[in-house]
């Protein structure tokens, strides 16, 4: 459970605390996966299909933050924002989303990620860690309250 409260503390601050960029990584960095918990899906499913859904009026922005963005068509967009990392949820720990890898600097205030090098959005281009500077500056943006 402290391991649990430590990563999320760890994304916490990610999203709402101070970015750090560093000119190259430190060199006694362990860096960690979670590739052997075991798969939470049926053996049964099968992989792939379509889902038809309903929602009981149109949404009045597909934003997901400013005015109007918290109507309940906010979820589906959510639902779709893929992390980082995720936490299993059956054991809790860890698990790679769009990272392979995480490692916890000394100070244990840094955690740095190795982006899926097959992490790619729809239209083909992979996801680069720009892509999450971008979001970043988003958010905290003044402008974002605007329509």
């Amino acid at each position: 459970m402290n391991n649990k409260i430590k990563w999320i503390g760890a994304l916490f601050l990610l999203v709402n605390g101070t970015w750090v960029w560093a000119a190259s990584l430190p060199a006694d960095l362990k860096w960690e996966t979670n590739d052997t918990d075991p798969v939470f899906a049926s053996p049964k499913a099968l992989p792939g299909g379509s889902i038809t859904m309903f929602v009981d009026s149109f949404p009045l922005t597909f934003r997901t933050v400013g005015p109007d963005s918290n109507g309940a068509f906010r979820s589906f967009i959510m639902d779709n924002q893929l992390r980082l990392i995720s936490f299993h949820p059956n054991t809790g720990n860890p698990i790679p989303a769009l990272a392979t890898h995480w490692a916890i600097a000394p100070d244990n205030q840094t955690v740095y990620f190795k982006l899926d090098p097959q992490a790619k959005w729809s239209d083909g281009k992979p996801v680069v860690a720009d892509d999450y500077t971008f979001g970043y500056e988003m958010m905290r943006s003044k402008d974002i309250k605007g329509p």
